[in-house]
């Protein structure tokens, strides 16, 4: 009996001893996502609900790091747990319980309606359809009659690509501060474009003139060239209409020559905007706050903080937009939300959301249970935020 005991006792201490190994290796396996934020930077995202009696914050259970945990469960053919108690369970709990119990809900607190929305053509609006070398070729082809021989589309892009950046690296902002015309700062780009992809100087010279105008004026600005973006069209609908029923007026930024007018004239989405500003016409680029400023010169706007500017492309848009002390929105897809160090070397206030709907949804005008994606310093939490960059 006294050693059928001692076995007992002795096969409990190694189920124990197994148990305390399991659970070190799925902490650590837990501890190497959480101690990663560089890697679902920004990804997290949590649901606020209000009630007359309390604010709880609930973390979506897609992107907490408690559902990390459960995706590495998975990977290892395990059912995901989630220790019991938990404050995150917690919440979720008086969140339910407030619900059922038939509690007043309230909407969330918005910021005050802008007086301008700005936004930048480029990645945001509108894209290019296909490499710049295709219409390069496609063109000379045409002055040719189509009895010559190019070659592909991608050595016209990439001496496109050299040509473009050694002429911006000289004269930037498209020779407006050298005084130069747009047309005069674009023809040696693309003249040096077809002489290093082979084309003799002497047959170039010929029909130079008749390629570029048609490349400058017509093919690089048609809508074969350009497209808008997916599902910009609904939104800039909505907020036309918003616009319509007194809400802000709309307005373009972009670093480009005079030609963005027409190729949104082109795409047919120019009417949707009251004020385009390219930086060519306002002498700098992004993130100079002077294009940005002159936006709200044309739009009649005094106070910047009235002005909400809405880019992509976080040095220029985000920090330009910052700079001139207007309510900057960074948009980002999820998969790229992310800063580099130089960037957070910096500090800058400004709000990430996914897409042009969730500005409809700050201020009440789309679908109330969409979530909007901020993040804070940590660039791990919702919210308004301040970030070194």
């Amino acid at each position: 009996m006294a050693c059928t005991e001692r076995d007992g006792r002795r096969m409990r201490r190694r189920v124990a001893g197994s148990g305390a190994v399991l659970l070190a290796y799925m902490v650590g396996i837990s501890s190497a996502f959480i101690l990663s934020p560089a890697k679902f930077s920004g990804s997290s995202t949590t649901t606020t609900r209000w009630s007359n009696r309390r604010r709880c914050v609930v973390p979506n259970p897609s992107t907490s790091p408690t559902s990390l945990q459960a995706s590495a469960f998975e990977n290892l053919g395990m059912p995901p747990i989630r220790p019991r108690g938990s404050r995150d369970q917690k919440l979720e709990e008086e969140a339910e319980e407030s619900t059922l119990a038939g509690e007043a809900v309230e909407a969330p607190p918005v910021r005050p309606v802008p007086e301008l929305i700005t936004m930048n053509a480029f990645g945001l609006l509108i894209e290019p359809t296909d490499e710049v070398g295709l219409f390069f070729r496609e063109v000379f082809m045409k002055h040719y009659d189509y009895k010559v021989r190019l070659p592909r589309p991608e050595r016209f892009t990439v001496a496109f690509d050299k040509a473009y950046d050694a002429r911006r690296s000289e004269y930037p902002n498209f020779g407006a501060k050298a005084g130069m015309s747009a047309e005069e700062w674009w023809a040696p780009i693309f003249y040096k474009t077809f002489l290093d992809v082979g084309f003799p100087k002497e047959d170039l010279d010929e029909v130079f003139v008749g390629v570029f105008e048609e490349l400058y004026y017509e093919s690089l600005t048609s809508e074969w060239a350009w497209e808008t973006v997916d599902d910009v069209l609904p939104m800039m609908d909505k907020l036309q209409e918003w616009r319509m029923q007194g809400g802000p007026k709309l307005g373009v930024i972009c670093d480009y020559d005079e030609r963005l007018i027409t190729i949104l004239e082109n795409l047919d989405i120019l009417h949707y905007f009251d004020v385009v500003v390219s930086s060519r016409e306002s002498g700098a680029g992004k993130p100079d706050p002077r294009p940005f400023l002159l936006a709200m010169e044309k739009a009649g706007v005094k106070d910047p903080k009235k002005v909400m500017h809405l880019g992509r492309n976080f040095d220029h848009d985000v920090v330009g937009a910052a700079a001139a002390g207007m309510d900057s929105m960074w948009v980002v897809m999820p998969s790229y939300d992310y800063l580099e160090p130089e960037q957070e070397a910096r500090q800058v206030e400004f709000t990430k959301i996914g897409d042009l709907e969730a500005v409809l949804t700050m201020f009440d005008k789309s679908d109330p249970d969409r979530l909007i994606s901020t993040t804070d310093k940590n660039k791990n939490r919702q919210g308004h935020l301040r970030v070194q960059y």
